[in-house]
This record gives C-alpha cells, sequence and structure tokens, in this order.
C-alpha cells in the first residue's frame, strides 16, 4: 500500500507537471465537486451511502401537447364498459375494473411519487365481480371543477392530507383535458374514480372509431413514447472515418456541462452516436468522478466500488485490460446478468500514438449483418451463447444473445460481443457447424477496417460511451510508459433515465433538440 501511494505521488507530480488549465476548468470542476451533483456528493471513491436522489419521470409523454376537453361519457351496456368522447371527435371504451385500477384520487394514487396508495387486492371483487356489475354512474367536469373533485374525492377518507389533495389536483389539472368521474363497485365498496381527461386519452387502449385508430390510440403510451424518442433523437451508426477520422467525437466542454443545455447534449451524443467527450477535465479521479455524477452516479461491479483506476500489472491474472497488449473489439460485462450501461475512460497518463483506442459501432455491425448475412443474424438474434469469468474470487456465467433487437419495432437494441471472455462452446451438434459459419461473418465485420474508429484517450478529456452499443479495443503500448486511466462503469437504466428526464425538460423550456 505504501508502494502504491508513492506511486500515486509521482503520477499526480507528473500529471502536475505535464498540464495546465485554464481558470475557469479549474472553477467548474471546484464548482462540481462543491454542489450535489445528481443529489450527492462528489467523494473520492463511491460508496452505498452516497445514493443519488431517485428523479421519478412522471407517465406522461415527454411531449408536450394540449389536450382535447372530454366532451361526452356515457354508459354502452356492455358489462363494465364506459364510452368516452373527446372535442376532437376521438372515442375510447373503457372497462370498469382499468378506470378502478388507474384512479387518480388521493386516496387511490400519490402524485408527489407517482405511486399507488391501495393494491388490486384491497379493492377487486373475486371471479370478476367488478366488471360484472359495471360502472354505474359517470360524469364529466371541465378543468376548473378539478380541484372541487379532487376534494369531493377525498371527503371523510382517512390519511388523505392536503399535501395528497393538492399534489392530485395540480397533476390532474396539468394533464388537462377535463375530468371524468366513474361510480365503481368494489370489495371497498363502491368507488368514485376520479380521472383526467388528458391521462384517459394517453392510456387508452381500446379506440371506439376511426379517428381514434388514425391518432395512434391503442399502441399502448409506452410504444408511442418510444416512437416518440426514436423519432426526435435518431441513432446515427458510425464507421471508421466518421467524426474527422476520430480526431474530433462529439463534444461538451466541462463548463457547458454545468448546465442543463450541456448535459442534454451530452447525453444526446451518447444515445444518437453511441458516444460523448467532456473537454476540459482535470487529471484526477475525482474530477472524472464529478463529471460522472453529472449523469449518474458510477456502479459498484467486480472491481471497485465504483471509480477505478486501469495500470499496468505485469503479472496481472485477473484480466488482460491490465497489460500492455492490444485488446480487440468488444463489450464489456457479457458474463454479467446486467452489463454495465455505460463505459467511462479519462487518460489521466497517455502513452501517445501508442496505445490507441478502437471503438466499433455495434449499430453498425448489426445493419451489414442483417443485410448481407440475414442468417447470421437470425441466429444471433435468437441463439444464447456463454460467457464466463472464473477465478479465485469469481465465478461468473451468463448465457445472453449476442444481438438484441427491440420486441415491438424490430430495431437494432444492443450487442454482447466479447470473443475473449466466451466460454466453452455447448450447443447442440447439428447447430455447431452454422455456429462456426455464423461467427465468422459477424468476427469478419466486426473486425473490418472500414468499421473501426480509432481514436486517442487525451488527458484532460473524458470519453463516455455506451457499452451495450459500441466495442471498444486498443493497440498495443510500452509496458514502461506509466499509462493510467480513470473510469468507472455507470448502469443503463441510471443513464437512460436522466436522458428522459433532461428531454422532457429541453421541450418544457421551448429549446430545439439540436
Amino acid at each position: 500500500m505504501a508502494a502504491r501511494g508513492a506511486r500515486m505521488a509521482v503520477i499526480g507530480a507528473r500529471c502536475a507537471r505535464s498540464c495546465s488549465y485554464t481558470t475557469a476548468a479549474r472553477a467548474a470542476v471546484c464548482s462540481l465537486g462543491a454542489r450535489q451533483l445528481h443529489g450527492a456528493p462528489v467523494v473520492r471513491r463511491s460508496r452505498a451511502t452516497s445514493t443519488p436522489a431517485p428523479h421519478r419521470a412522471t407517465h406522461t409523454s415527454a411531449a408536450a401537447t394540449p389536450t382535447p376537453a372530454v366532451t361526452g361519457a356515457e354508459l354502452t351496456g356492455d358489462d363494465g364498459v364506459v364510452l368516452l368522447q373527446w372535442a376532437d371527435g376521438v372515442a375510447a371504451r373503457f372497462h370498469a375494473e382499468w378506470l378502478r385500477d388507474h384512479c387518480q384520487c388521493p386516496a387511490c394514487w400519490d402524485h408527489r411519487t407517482t405511486q399507488r396508495r391501495i393494491s388490486l387486492h384491497e379493492w377487486s371483487m373475486p371471479e370478476g365481480s367488478v366488471a360484472g356489475a359495471g360502472v354505474t354512474g359517470v360524469r364529466v367536469s371541465g378543468s376548473e371543477a378539478v380541484g372541487e373533485v379532487v376534494e369531493r374525492s377525498a371527503a371523510g377518507v382517512a390519511g388523505v392530507h392536503a399535501s395528497l389533495r393538492l399534489a392530485a389536483t395540480e397533476e390532474i389539472a396539468r394533464q388537462g383535458g377535463g375530468v371524468v368521474e366513474a361510480t365503481v363497485p368494489g370489495r371497498d365498496g363502491a368507488h368514485t374514480v376520479v380521472l383526467a381527461g388528458g391521462h384517459l386519452r394517453q392510456h387508452a387502449y381500446w379506440p371506439a372509431n376511426d379517428a381514434a385508430v388514425a391518432s395512434g390510440m391503442g399502441a399502448g403510451s409506452w410504444a408511442r413514447d418510444k416512437a416518440d424518442l426514436r423519432e426526435a433523437l435518431p441513432r446515427r451508426a458510425f464507421r471508421g472515418g466518421d467524426f474527422d477520422g476520430g480526431r474530433a467525437l462529439p463534444s461538451v466542454t466541462l463548463e457547458e456541462l454545468q448546465g442543463r443545455r450541456g448535459l442534454f447534449k451530452l447525453l444526446r451524443d451518447i444515445h444518437v452516436h453511441g458516444v460523448g467527450t467532456v473537454t476540459g477535465v482535470p487529471l484526477s479521479e475525482e474530477a472524472t468522478e464529478a463529471v460522472v455524477r453529472r449523469v449518474a452516479f458510477p456502479a459498484a461491479s467486480l472491481y471497485s466500488q465504483g471509480m477505478w483506476v486501469t495500470e499496468i500489472r505485469p503479472d496481472s491474472d485477473n484480466d488482460t485490460a491490465y497489460t500492455a497488449d492490444d485488446l480487440p473489439p468488444h463489450t464489456d460485462g457479457t458474463y454479467l446478468g446486467d452489463m454495465p450501461g455505460l463505459q467511462v475512460f479519462h487518460a489521466l497518463v497517455s502513452d501517445a500514438p501508442r496505445g490507441r483506442t478502437l471503438l466499433v459501432d455495434g449499430l453498425a455491425v448489426a445493419d451489414d449483418l442483417r443485410e448481407r448475412h440475414p442468417a447470421a443474424f437470425d441466429f444471433f438474434c435468437r441463439q444464447r451463447l456463454p460467457f464466463f469469468k472464473v477465478d479465485d474470487t469469481h465465478d461468473l456465467r451468463e448465457m445472453r444473445r449476442v444481438i438484441t433487437v427491440d420486441p415491438d419495432t424490430g430495431d437494432f437494441a444492443g450487442i454482447a460481443f466479447n470473443d475473449v471472455d466466451r466460454a466453452p462452446v455447448h450447443l447442440p451438434a447439428d447447430v455447431i457447424p452454422r455456429f462456426y459459419e455464423h461467427m465468422r461473418d459477424l468476427s469478419a465485420l466486426c473486425n473490418d477496417p472500414r468499421n473501426a474508429l480509432w481514436t486517442d484517450l487525451v488527458p484532460g478529456t473524458v470519453m463516455l460511451m455506451n457499452n451495450r452499443r459500441v466495442m471498444h479495443g486498443r493497440s498495443a503500448f510500452n509496458v514502461e510508459s506509466g499509462r493510467l486511466l480513470s473510469g468507472c462503469y455507470v448502469d443503463e437504466d441510471e443513464w437512460r433515465s436522466r436522458l428522459l428526464v433532461e428531454l422532457r425538460g429541453v421541450r418544457e423550456r421551448g429549446e430545439a433538440l439540436w
């Protein structure tokens, strides 16, 4: 430990001698360190106690568009079904149980946390009795009556305090479209369901006329939100000659990252291109961590509790990353049940021009494979392969598909390719020849020079890449160079959630996406 401390001190002095930074850059990282980034203060190492505050996304679409008012409601005579009509002519039907399940009154739903306050078991009657009884009454009011409706729904209900009522009033009014009240019998007696017209419109699942079908109703709100993201921020595959041959990756400055616009641009770049960078970052693990925490907290892994430092370990028996050897294109953590979402690199000490970084876009590879070798593409979408990491302290094994596609759209969703960590193949005898045939095709595309984007990890520039899309590798370098990287992983859910939150914020502020 003493030797390592001395080495780090020498490295710190070397970094200080080799680089200088503007006053603005130093002030920026100090500001990042002093503030609570993403809800947690910057610390030397990520600890279990340093947990960012959650950022809940509402159940409304990121695209803020006015909702037409509900103008009519009637009981159709079918068991448990209500017919609603909006001012633009769109009509939809709803089952009584669905209405009861999605009630937005403050007794049933906490709008501060977007969580239910009552479980289905508490109100659902056995053998579909609620659906059989159906809705016994329905009423439509304008948005100006939301407060009155909420207060009426909460009257006499224990535990529904003022903050719950206020949150319900504000959110139902914000969703727009008026407010619908429907009386639905259940295990807990007859309950007056309260729902915003906008909420009903967004989550309507049963279109009742051609206008509703034409509006896209029935596709499901999650599918519509997914389509909205695909249209607003379409992904762009990169190849070897893009970004000025790897010399000009998408970037924001450290100063820009302190604002929400800069944060959105970084997240947008990672989503669209698979990679983004932050320039002007001081050479320290703390400064690297401050950048990461602007996006999300560093994820714990088998390598560290958060941030890690990759340095040469000549006798390493843990991972080839700690050697000076070249590494073929690969994704990290293929042997884990939950692969890392983002991979972060910051060169504190470089060995340029040796030790160059290789990036290969899995989106481009998958597109090529689907077009040139459709049988291979289908094979890797269906067939799970074994990956492992087994040593004295770990026994990690995972069967996973190399290529995943969106189940709704068929679009490329991710790649998990690591020939180094691929375990012995145990497949049926008749599948083995096809496996090697298709593996040759896939490997050829992953190693095709036309798909190889070579770039340098520059001290002062933090690179963040989508580990589930972009494969990375490197060329060999001098074992005596002192090459030193700081970095970490970020969980997929965390950075994706942050992207959607910031996208919603951009739209609410009326800013351009590009």
